[in-house]
């Protein structure tokens, strides 16, 4: 399934958005399952940016804060968000030309559902998350360590007052091919 989304970025002013993105099983309109989806930056938004340049940085290990950003570098023009999810529907398995379950026995039908989360957030809720995963990556150095001054909005307190508005997409479909990490 390939999904492209649109935002566009209101000019002249600083934004910040997030994407998030997750998969969910339903057996008999039941919630099952959960799953978190990885998306790099780089490749949903490789439409916006000229060139071959991956100004997100966003190779290797993932992060709290790898799926937030700021219209730096498309301040006030349409956003283009490409998504690309493969699913197997159903599957078979043949032996000697016959179709046989494999052992499974009959499958039941799930249904899948993926849902795509575009959000966009206060400067201060983005500068929360950004300092507050800073700090909690600064306390795996041990006690020699800097210590790092978590954004806060409050006077004379600690926490934040922000807000964030998302924008939903979600597909479903049935499938009778249950993934190996599935369990029923």
């Amino acid at each position: 399934m390939q999904v492209q989304l649109k935002l566009t970025d209101a000019a002249n002013e600083e934004n910040h958005y997030f994407i998030k993105v997750s998969q969910n099983y339903y057996r008999e309109g039941q919630l099952v399952m959960t799953l978190p989806i990885e998306v790099k930056l780089s490749e949903v938004l490789k439409n916006n940016i000229a060139g071959n340049m991956n100004i997100f940085g966003d190779e290797g290990r993932m992060d709290r804060t790898d799926n937030l950003f700021s219209d730096l570098f498309v301040n006030g023009k349409e956003i283009l968000f490409d998504f690309s999810f493969h699913d197997t529907l159903e599957s078979a398995t043949y032996v000697d030309g016959k179709k046989t379950d494999g052992g499974k026995g009959e499958q039941e039908e799930l249904t899948v559902e993926y849902i795509i989360e575009i959000g966009e957030m206060t400067k201060d809720l983005y500068q929360y998350v950004i300092s507050g995963n800073k700090a909690v990556n600064a306390e795996d150095y041990g006690p020699f360590t800097e210590p790092v001054r978590v954004h806060t909005n409050i006077e004379n307190g600690i926490g934040i007052l922000g807000a964030y508005n998302t924008y939903r997409f979600v597909s479903r479909f049935q499938t009778k091919f249950h993934p190996y990490y599935y369990r029923s």
